[in-house]
This record gives structure tokens, C-alpha cells and sequence, in this order.
């Protein structure tokens, strides 16, 4: 186990190392302490002989946690990502990846709630959103999800988010923020899967960051996506016997995958500043 009190940030412009605050301890401290899944969580999120449910505690309590050591990370690493409908709603049995609920258990970031209102008033859903109908799945959501086959943490846009993903298709008409993508996916690690199918597991119907070995690949790849019918889905997947979930550094694992995904979040995202509706022709 990882020692919070021997962490220090170190000045790469100076000799001095200076030792880590008490609030910096403490959440350093939460993020080496984090339990990683087990066989047995990837195995109660299975149907029992029945038909059933099995008792998924474990998974769900190990999820909570991976979330109350990461969460507080995202303001220091100025992630503008927060949990919809606050901190009673931290875990979800609906993915953004499907229509139906109870395949599994995730938890999801996107916009703030003020934010939402204001995309889905956009949208036209002014006397809905004034009841408090608001729904995650019409915004970009980074998802962390147990599933009986593997843990992703994935950036989802599903149909229903339709306001960003024709923000999206508009803006990669432009050459230049074609190229920003492209970038940003080839700096990736090269495993991340990169596809427009729907559902919580992964389908043999997507392309990895390391098959983008030239723009045109992308070009093509993203010429099938249909907005309004396809879900955009980026992420990386750790299957029930990856070596990585037994990693000490496990949070600090997902984190990173959480700071590269929100490059591309904050990319695609409908914004005052990051509107490009009218550059979308189809």
C-alpha cells in the first residue's frame, strides 16, 4: 500500500521538492487505498439461474469509492465535469451506451445542471426543462462502468445528446479541427476503441486509436457516423483478467484515462464558444 505522507511535487525549474499539503495527503491518500475489481464483481453482475439479479454490493461499493477518490481530482486538474444530479445519485444501472437498464453499474460525468438546462432549452425543450425534466443521456457523459465482462471508462454521446453531436459532425467539416481530432486520438494510448455501436459491452465493430495510422483512416471512419442514430463511444476497456486491475496505482490509472478522454469531451461539446451548428449540412 502507497504511503500518502511521502508524496511531494517536485519544481523541474528548481532543486527544492516541496512536501505535499495536508488536503493534497489526503486525497492522494484516498486514491491509493481504492479496492480494484475482483472476478467475483464481474461475476455478480451476471443473471443468477432464475433470471435474478446476484447481489452486486461489492462492485457497487468498490465503484463509490473509485468515484469519492477520483471526483475531488477533477477541480485540481480543472476538469469542468460534474455529477448531474449530485451526490445522491452517484451510481446508475442505466449506462448512456444502451437503451435499457440493468446491465450494468456506471458512474457519469458531463455538464454541470445549470449547463443542461441551458443545451436543452437549445433543443427546444423550454416547458420540460422548467418542470425539471432533465436527462444526462442528451449531453456528453464520461462514463465508468462494471459490466459482467469487463470496467470502461468511456466518453459517450449518444442520439439523444443530438445538440453536440451535430455540433461535432459540423465541426469536423472544418479542416483544422479535423486535424485537432485526429491529433488528439493519435496521442492516445493505442488501445482505446473508438466506435458508434450501442450497448455496455464492446463490439468487434470498432477501430483502436492505433489503427488511425493516417488521418484518411479517421476521415473514413467518421464519414459512417449518423447523428441522431449512431452513439459516438471512445474509451478503454479492462477485461475481467487484466493484469492492470491489480495495479497499486489503479485510480491514478483511471484518472489519466478520464484527463485524455476530456480532451476529446471538451473537442466535441456544444458551447457559446464551441459552436459550429451552422457549418452542419446534411
Amino acid at each position: 500500500m502507497l504511503d500518502a505522507s511521502s508524496f511531494s511535487i517536485h519544481d523541474s525549474h528548481s532543486s527544492y521538492t516541496r512536501p505535499l499539503s495536508l488536503t493534497e495527503q489526503r486525497k492522494a491518500a484516498l486514491m491509493a487505498k481504492v479496492d480494484t475489481f475482483e472476478p467475483a464483481d464481474f461475476e455478480a453482475m451476471k443473471q443468477d439461474d432464475a433470471g435474478g439479479k446476484r447481489d452486486n454490493t461489492s462492485g457497487r461499493n468498490k465503484l463509490i469509492a473509485l468515484h469519492n477518490a477520483i471526483y475531488p481530482q477533477l477541480r485540481t486538474h480543472n476538469l469542468d465535469l460534474h455529477l448531474m444530479f449530485g451526490d445522491s445519485n452517484i451510481i446508475t444501472d442505466h449506462s448512456a451506451t444502451t437503451l435499457y437498464a440493468g446491465d450494468s453499474l456506471a458512474v457519469q460525468y458531463s455538464r454541470s445542471r445549470s449547463q443542461a438546462r441551458m443545451v436543452e432549452r437549445l433543443m427546444g425543450r423550454e416547458e420540460a426543462v422548467a418542470v425539471g425534466d432533465i436527462s444526462i443521456r442528451r449531453h456528453p457523459i464520461i462514463e465508468m462502468r462494471l459490466s459482467a465482462e469487463a470496467f470502461a471508462i468511456e466518453l459517450v454521446l449518444g442520439p439523444d445528446a443530438r445538440w453536440d453531436q451535430t455540433n461535432l459532425a459540423g465541426k469536423l467539416t472544418i479542416e483544422r479541427h479535423n486535424s485537432e481530432l485526429y491529433t488528439l486520438l493519435s496521442h492516445m494510448d493505442k488501445s482505446y476503441a473508438m466506435g458508434f455501436w450501442r450497448g455496455v459491452h464492446c463490439n468487434d465493430m470498432h477501430l483502436t486509436t492505433g489503427q488511425f495510422y493516417h488521418p484518411q483512416i479517421m476521415d473514413e471512419w467518421m464519414s459512417t457516423f449518423e447523428p441522431g442514430q449512431d452513439w459516438f463511444r471512445l474509451g478503454t476497456w479492462y477485461e475481467t483478467d487484466d493484469e492492470r486491475l491489480q495495479d497499486d496505482d489503479f485510480a491514478e490509472d483511471v484518472l489519466n484515462h478520464i484527463r485524455a478522454l476530456y480532451q476529446v469531451y471538451i473537442m466535441l461539446r456544444w458551447a457559446s464558444d464551441n459552436n459550429f451548428h451552422t457549418f452542419y449540412n446534411r
